[in-house]
């Protein structure tokens, strides 16, 4: 299964690692933002293109909201979780 991990980055990166990890131990495939390489589209045109791809996302939620995306008003993890509501995704 391929599960996307959503969260913002800086705050919240031990939890994110954690949950990555337990993905692998489950020999499941964690897509995050550790995994993106070097890509000419925007940032959140490459997580969204990555999250379309997904199986499942798991929500990590914080104190913080993260970084604002100008082109929509909302942070980059709200995006995201909006995009997989959208497209059918289950969100844990």
């Amino acid at each position: 299964m391929d599960i996307f991990v959503s969260s913002v980055g800086r705050d919240l990166k031990a939890e994110r690692q954690a949950v990555i990890r337990e993905v692998l131990k489950l020999g499941d495939r964690p897509i995050g933002m550790e995994y993106f390489g070097a890509s000419p589209e925007p940032p959140l045109e490459e997580c969204l293109s990555q999250l379309a791809d997904a199986d499942l996302m798991i929500l990590v939620l914080g104190p913080s909201y993260g970084s604002i995306h100008s082109g929509t008003g909302v942070s980059y993890t709200e995006n995201e979780f909006r995009y997989a509501q959208k497209s059918g995704i289950d969100v844990l």
